[in-house]
């Protein structure tokens, strides 16, 4: 009797363990991780597209307005920004073409700098338009520094960004390879920061020592512009 009595224990156990799997709030918990792990993934298509999607606009926006006025939407200022107007210089930091990590604008700290900045090869023939004739007047003042600055900023580039390194290091003279800085990370922040709205074209920063930005240009510079790089770089340099 003792062992009838224990296997119908037994039996009742399993049976009861059985129906707890049938009970509604297991099936509904099962339900809840499929609906989960659906809308998990639907939110990664949905993301991934919508990146896409920016890619796609983003590039065809910038390549409409380039060829309609060279990406040029104002003219820089013609003199200093106060330090009111000015806006802080954001935190980037990269590899200089000798394998060296250098943040900006840590770098220009306690110096004037010049700071240019592109994300296509475009952009990096405006920025020499910008160093070039700056390059002639202040190159041999220790208290300026100049960066040029390569932004890496798709996913396709990033993943070839050993090659790109390999053939900038080709292009750019050896002795500007130590200040040449090729940034490969999040840049969205900073994009808005700089207000960097067209990918395609290249942009000039004038830095004082505290690395705020006193002057800004973009695009191809005139000669009206590049008189006042040189005329807000002497300013900076007599507040020192």
């Amino acid at each position: 009797l003792i062992r009838i009595t224990y296997i119908q224990y037994q039996w009742d156990m399993f049976v009861r363990n059985i129906q707890s799997l049938k009970t509604p709030s297991f099936g509904l918990k099962l339900n809840c991780n499929r609906q989960l792990f659906i809308r998990s993934e639907e939110e990664k298509r949905q993301k991934r597209k919508q990146l896409w999607s920016e890619i796609e606009k983003g590039y065809f926006s910038d390549f409409h307005e380039f060829r309609h006025n060279n990406g040029k939407r104002f003219e820089a200022p013609t003199h200093l920004l106060s330090k009111k107007e000015a806006i802080k210089f954001p935190l980037i930091s990269g590899q200089s073409l000798l394998g060296d990590t250098i943040s900006l604008p840590t770098a220009t700290r306690g110096k004037v700098g010049l700071v240019l900045l592109s994300m296509r090869a475009i952009g990096m023939k405006m920025c020499d338009e910008y160093r070039i004739p700056f390059d002639e007047l202040f190159s041999q003042n220790h208290m300026i520094v100049v960066y040029q600055l390569n932004i890496v900023d798709q996913m396709f580039f990033r993943m070839i960004k050993t090659l790109l390194h390999r053939n900038l290091k080709r292009l750019v003279e050896p002795t500007r390879q130590s200040h040449f800085i090729c940034h490969s990370g999040k840049f969205s922040d900073s994009r808005r920061t700089l207000n960097i709205h067209n990918s395609i074209i290249g942009y000039a920063y004038l830095l004082d020592t505290e690395g705020s930005v006193r002057w800004n240009g973009h695009s191809h510079p005139t000669k009206t512009e590049i008189n006042s790089l040189i005329k807000c770089t002497k300013d900076l340099i007599k507040k020192q």
